[in-house]
Parts: C-alpha cells; structure tokens; sequence
C-alpha cells in the first residue's frame, strides 16, 4: 500500500517522502525474498549443552561486557534455553551444521563418536563459558531462531601411554 502524500511538512516535501517510501519498501522486499530476518546480534555465553551426532543444542546467557579498570568482566542475562524450556530457544552452532554420526568436521568418526584412526579422541561441545556472537532470527513462519559460530574442541587423550623401549639392550627414557 503507497501512501499518497499530496502536502509537504517543511522540507519533507512530497518528493522526500517518496524517496523514503522507496528506501523502506527497497529493505521490505530484501527482507521478504531472505529466509530469516536478522532480528538482533549480541554477544552471548554459553552455559550448557546436549546433543547426539556430533550436532549440540546449546544454552546461553545474553550478556554485556562492562570496563572494570585493567580488566573487563561480563554481565550475564537470564538463561536462555535451559531445560524446560522450548528448544527454539536454545541456540545452534552453524559449523555443526555438516556434522551427522558418521561425520564431525570432515573427519569420520565411529560409533562411539572417537575420530576414525584416532581413538580417545573426539569432537565436544563448545564448552560451557564460551562467549559467542548469537543472531536471533525470525523466519517467514515466525519462530524466532538463536545461532552462532565457534569452533568445537578436539578432546581426548592417547589410549596406550607411551611406554620406553629397549633396544640394544640400553634403556631410552620418556621424553619429558
């Protein structure tokens, strides 16, 4: 619907207002032809998270970071995402987004979720504390969405520890 402005407001003539019609109506079909509208970007901590398949669904606090003198400390929000509540709520990782059960981050992983050809090692969560850049997004049906993007961690440690060797009937030590 085009608004017909016929009387200007001092130098909001008829000709300005079509030019700010034009702008608006130029980002309202941006918007319309993207799947999600950018609704808020802000900074957030993660506070848990749960998930099968290498795919975690994450907890976070919005929060702020105020200037304490030599060092910065950050205000947190309520939780958002906890449990019990809805999971439109909790957030997801974007660079997940690939991973199933049979693959995290281009590695293929086994059944236990161990890195193929590495075990004892695998791909986590991002761990609880991270602070992250969320985009709240609602898309074209409305519902809100939380996402971020943060490395997960690769942790593990060696199954069979190393133990020394005797060759030549002499003893190599550990290296420390």
């Amino acid at each position: 619907m085009k608004p017909s402005i016929r009387q200007g407001l001092g130098s909001l003539t008829p000709s300005t207002w079509q030019q700010i019609y034009g702008a608006v109506a130029a980002v309202g079909t941006n918007i319309v032809e993207s799947d999600h509208i950018l609704m808020d970007r802000f900074s957030a901590r993660i506070t848990g998270s749960s998930g099968t398949n290498n795919k975690y669904a994450y907890s976070w606090r919005r929060n702020r970071q105020t200037a304490g003198g030599s060092t910065n400390t950050w205000t947190d929000g309520d939780e958002i995402g906890g449990t019990g509540e809805s999971d439109y709520a909790q957030a997801v990782n974007l660079l997940e987004g690939g991973n199933s059960s049979s693959l995290a981050y281009g590695y293929t992983v086994n059944a236990s979720g161990d890195l193929t050809g590495q075990n004892g090692f695998k791909v986590s969560a991002v761990p609880t504390g991270t602070i992250v850049m969320m985009n709240a997004l609602r898309g074209l049906d409305g519902v809100m969405s939380f996402q971020f993007s943060a490395p997960n961690p690769i942790t593990g440690a060696c199954p069979v520890p190393l133990t020394a060797t005797v060759y030549d009937e002499g003893t190599y030590p550990l290296p420390s």
